[in-house]
């Protein structure tokens, strides 16, 4: 929901942060890939109750996925590079959940896995829309400088950080947020989902397939 009004106002201080990393040499697939461990290392923090690191960890993980996007648009954006930004954010939505499970089975096992299967909804709702029109096709949606079409919703990359950092701040209220947060994120479903309905119901917008 929030953002491309975040990007927005953002985007000069991860462009200055950029510009040096591109006269190293650095590459946004290597920023990814650091994205990606840190990520991971915050979620074996949580699993171990070392929070405090965690969240440290978390916040370096997030502000290294804003920069490679500011360096890609620098260096030039690759279908490569847009592919392993969004799978490897999506190891690091689905570790941080499953870490507070595994810090506190009986508490947060069911609400760790109740927020894992909205993702998966939201996600789906998302990803195969996209996947069957091209970026022209979708109105209402400005034009991104990304490789995959970004569809706006309630619950976005913005509100997911939001709510890990408020976990990693009250950890015994786990349970309470990812329920909550769930809820937002199955609202983002059927936004997603009716907007798909609508868009794929139009005449001239059917495709032809064979049912298998």
């Amino acid at each position: 929901m929030f953002d491309r009004s975040i990007q927005s106002a953002l985007a000069s201080v991860w462009h200055a942060v950029a510009a040096p990393l591109e006269r190293m040499g650095v590459t946004p697939n290597q920023v990814t890939a650091a994205a990606w461990i840190t990520g991971l290392i915050s979620a074996g923090l949580i699993a171990s109750h070392q929070f405090s690191w965690a969240l440290l960890c978390l916040l370096i993980s997030r502000s290294l996925d804003a920069l490679d996007g500011a360096l890609a648009r620098r260096v030039g954006v690759t279908d490569v590079g847009g592919y392993a930004d969004i799978v490897l954010d999506f190891w690091f939505y689905a570790a941080i959940p499953l870490a507070f499970a595994a810090a506190n089975p009986s508490s947060n096992a069911l609400a760790a896995a109740a927020l894992l299967a909205s993702f998966l909804l939201n996600a789906t709702s998302w990803l195969a829309l996209t996947s069957m029109r091209p970026p022209a096709t979708f109105e209402n949606v400005p034009s991104q400088r990304k490789s995959l079409v970004f569809i706006a919703s309630l619950a976005e990359g913005a509100e997911t950080l939001v709510i890990y950092i408020a976990m990693c701040l009250w950890p015994n209220q786990f349970s309470w947020i990812a329920w909550g947060f769930a809820a937002l994120c199955l609202v983002s479903a059927c936004q997603r989902t009716h907007m798909g309905w609508k868009l794929l119901s139009r005449p001239g917008t059917q495709t032809s397939t064979t049912p298998e």
